[in-house]
């Protein structure tokens, strides 16, 4: 999983031209412009964080990580096998590819959303 994270991490950032560590996280905090845009523009895909990030940061969104620290699992299993994690990886790129050649949604306007890394 963490080669996922940093193929997203590459993409995205080359994409965005911003530079995110982990775009997988959906821990997140938005300001109210952010939200009103997300809940018109929001991917109804089974995974969307990888390509919420690059539909905020195209559309003029500032994103600022703010590191946590997180604890191990403490029971139960990923939902995601090696499998999974690579027909997954294939699926979001190629959503993230579609988010990014779309065109602009909003002018550009200087939002924050924070991005709560892991």
């Amino acid at each position: 999983m963490q080669i996922g994270i940093k193929i997203f991490e590459l993409v995205n950032s080359l994409l965005i031209k911003q530079r995110i560590t982990d775009n997988t996280s959906g821990f997140r905090a938005y300001n109210k412009e952010a939200m009103h845009f997300l809940a018109k523009n929001y991917s109804s895909f089974d995974y969307p964080e990888p390509e919420e990030i690059v539909l905020l940061g195209k559309n003029g969104f500032s994103i600022v990580e703010i590191p946590v620290r997180m604890r191990e699992r403490q029971g139960g299993v990923s939902s995601i096998n090696s499998i999974i994690s690579i027909y997954y990886m294939i699926k979001v790129l190629f959503a993230v590819f579609i988010v990014a050649i779309r065109p602009r949604i909003v002018k550009e306007k200087n939002y924050v959303v924070v991005d709560i890394c892991i």
